[in-house]
This record gives C-alpha cells, structure tokens and sequence, in this order.
C-alpha cells in the first residue's frame, strides 16, 4: 500500500479520492454547533421563519428590527454568499478581522438555528459520518437550558472563587450546588442525551457519544458549576464518555483562571475516577497571547488535570517542560489531537512551525480529527489530504495508524471499543485488497 501512496501523494485530486474511500474510523474531536454546514443552516432557518441581522450575521428566531427574513432572502445569491462568509471560513477576509475572532465569533451567530433543534442536526452530523465512511462521532455539546441552570445557581454564591481557589473552596461550592438543586439539571440533562442519542442512531448506522463541555471564559463560578454538572451527568449517563473545557484560551478569563480551572479538574478527577477528560490546551501563539501564557498550559492539563487527550496542543515549542510532556504523555497512552486545519486557520500555524512531527517521532498516539468541519468546511479527507501535502514524510501506514487510533483511543466503553475496531480493520483490509487489486 506504501508503494501505491507514493505514486499519487504529488496528485492531490487522485489523493483526496484516496482518502475519501479509505476507512477513517472516528471523529473524535468534534463540536457538534461547528459541524453545521452554512447551506444548511440557510435552508432550515427558512423553514423555521428565522431573521437575520443584515450587518453581522446573526441570527433571531422571531423578527428583530434591522433584520431580514431568511425565507424571503433565501433565493438571493449575495444572501446566500454572505451566510456563507458570516457562518464559515469561506472567503474569510484578513483585513475584515483576525481569523481567530472571526472564527469564534460564528458560534453564537448561528447557535439560535441549533438550540432546541439539537435532534435534527445530531441526525445530520451522523448521516454525513456515515456518507463519509466513519463509524463513530465522539461530539462535544451541551444542554443549554441545564447549563444556563447551574450558572445562574453558581452566581448566587455569595463568597468568591479566585484564581488561587483550592479544594476547600470547591468542596464548599459543591455542597452550595447540591443544596439548591444541582441534581434537577443532571437529571434533565441525561434524559435530553438520551433522547438526542436515540434520534441520531435511528439516522444513520454511526455509533454516536457524547462530551459534554463547560464554557471556560465565563465567571469562574459559572464555569465551575458547569464542570460540576458535565461530571455528575458523565458519571451515570453512558452516553457521555466524556468531559472538556471549551471557548477562546486566549480570552482573559481563561488566562486568569486557566490554572484554576485544571485543579479543578484534578479535583472533579479524584470524585469520579471513571469520567474521562480530554481538554483544548496549548491552541496559543506569540501572536495573540503574552509568550508567558505559552509556557505551561499542556504541561498543566496533563501533570494537573490528569488529561488523557489533548486537543490542539499548538504551543508545545514554548512549554518550558515540553520533553517532561511528551514523555508523560508516551509513557501514558494519551493522545494529541491533531487538527491541522483549525490551527492553519485560527492560529496562522502549519508545517514545520506546528509541533506535529515532534508528537509523531516522540511516540505520543496521534489522532487526527475535524474540531468544525461545517464552520471549517472540511472532511475528514481533507484533514488528512492536509496532512500529507505539508508532511512529505507520512506514508499509507501513518495514516492507517491514524485511523486506528481514532477508535483505540476514543472513550468508548472496552467492548464496543474492542468492536469497532474489529470492524475498521476489516474495513481497511477489505479497501486495501481493492486499491491492489486494481
């Protein structure tokens, strides 16, 4: 297979087509509001009677002054080319803004389209996996009205969390949540997975799960209170499997409370040992962040917040413990998620300036995914299409690993785990035998 790859990896069209049909197992880490694609938000906010803002984009589900009506707009060409440009990447415009605002600022524009309709495009996020070969989506989401719950509940408490809270400070929150109806939103927010799970395998032959996320740029309380309630839920619903930070790590609220925030984790650790963390750290560059913001937050996720899956992991050169890292995370089994196009995009970074080859020959597990392939338009194809045009060296077996580790090294339970991997490598042994065959 290696002397069939290097005949096509200088063709990118013949490459793509090769990826495209070869078996790529799972997507793991996967925003679920990042995967709606922006044709098809146009045509289900028509269908729903939503507005939109005529300058920024945003959308309303009932009419707001200096909006239009999508339903009216939608046969425009500009309308639809200007959704597309306010809702994705596409003909994104440096001198408009910086690609990393830019790119976070799509969430809340298109998350009225979203919220409340999560069974509808659960079953799309699975149905485009399934049309795209993979077997399983690991997507990270939230039940909005149990985490808008807890972060009002956080906000009555009286006392302060600072950025120097320890465990008696948790503990005390904790207690305060429990007695003003924290158990109410755990309990809401395992039936609403349920009946999103439910409805998006009913699509669509696609083992779907779930991570649940805490918004980590908000008041520490309403942060903690979040994680608070991605753990108590990861730990009884079995469609979790489970649980991360989200939002800019840039923001200001991130960098203050950053250290906080992964003692905390340590501390949610050791009250459910069975909940699994996976975390964004190090999505940083020189150029929006002080350099000594780049100096401990992927030693930090993994030494403190015990995380067994880094997602981005960009600012790995900076980390003033970065061997320690590296060889913490090999010796562990804990994996990098690598998301090649997000950091081109967001951060500026790729080839040789992102620290992919050092995970790769360092011998921590690579995994390759989308983070928001509708927001990103892309494919899993087009990640690894990626890949191979800025890293000559890879080969057909690099990206099989790739695939592989993408099950491996998922939080599904052992024996489904144990049975999609069976699966995948029958898969690739049967798209192997077919590309030598020919």
């Amino acid at each position: 297979m290696n002397d069939y790859y290097n005949k096509i990896k200088n063709n990118p069209e013949a490459l793509l087509h090769f990826f495209e049909h070869m078996p790529k197992g799972g997507d793991i880490h996967h925003h679920a509001l990042g995967a709606l694609w922006a044709e098809d938000i146009m045509k289900y906010a028509a269908e729903q009677d939503f507005w939109i803002e005529s300058e920024s984009g945003q959308l309303f589900k009932t009419e707001t002054e200096n909006c239009l009506n999508v339903k009216k707009e939608l046969d425009k060409e500009a309308f639809r080319e200007f959704c597309i440009k306010k809702w994705s990447v596409a003909h994104f415009d440096p001198n408009d803004n910086n690609g990393h605002s830019h790119f976070f600022d799509v969430f809340p524009k298109i998350a009225p389209a979203f919220i409340g309709f999560e069974n509808y495009w659960l079953e799309r996020i699975a149905d485009q996996a399934r049309k795209e070969g993979l077997i399983y989506i690991e997507t990270m989401i939230e039940c909005p009205s149990e985490s808008e719950r807890v972060w009002n509940l956080g906000l009555l408490y009286d006392n302060e969390i600072s950025e120097n809270a320890d465990i008696s400070v948790f503990e005390a929150f904790y207690c305060f949540l429990k007695e003003n109806g924290l158990q109410d939103a755990v309990k809401n927010t395992v039936t609403l997975l349920e009946a999103w799970k439910k409805s998006a395998e009913k699509a669509a032959e696609v083992e779907l799960c779930f991570q649940l996320y805490a918004v980590r740029n908000l008041d520490p309380r309403q942060v903690l209170a979040q994680l608070i309630l991605c753990y108590e839920a990861a730990a009884i619903s079995k469609h979790v499997v489970g649980v991360n930070l989200v939002a800019p790590e840039y923001h200001e609220n991130t960098l203050k409370f950053y250290s906080m925030q992964m003692r905390a984790c340590r501390w949610l650790n050791s009250l459910f040992p069975q909940v699994n963390l996976a975390l964004h750290a190090g999505e940083l560059s020189k150029d929006i962040v002080e350099e000594s913001h780049l100096k401990f937050h992927i030693d930090e996720a993994v030494s403190i917040a015990k995380a067994k899956r880094i997602g981005h992991g960009v600012d790995l050169h900076w980390e003033h413990h970065r061997n320690r890292i590296l060889d913490f995370m090999s010796e562990k089994g804990w994996a990098i998620e690598i998301l090649p196009k997000s950091n081109d995009f967001i951060l500026n970074i790729s080839g040789d300036e992102h620290p992919f080859e050092t995970y790769l020959r360092s011998g921590v597990p690579v995994i390759v995914a989308t983070d928001d392939p509708g927001l990103l338009r892309c494919t899993l194809a087009d990640q690894y299409l990626f890949l191979a045009q800025h890293y000559s060296f890879l080969d057909y077996d690099d990206f099989r690993q790739f695939s592989l580790n993408s099950i491996k090294y998922s939080f599904l339970p052992k024996i489904k785990k144990e049975q999609l991997l069976l699966k995948l490598t029958e898969d690739l042994g049967i798209f192997e035998k077919s590309i030598l065959g020919n």
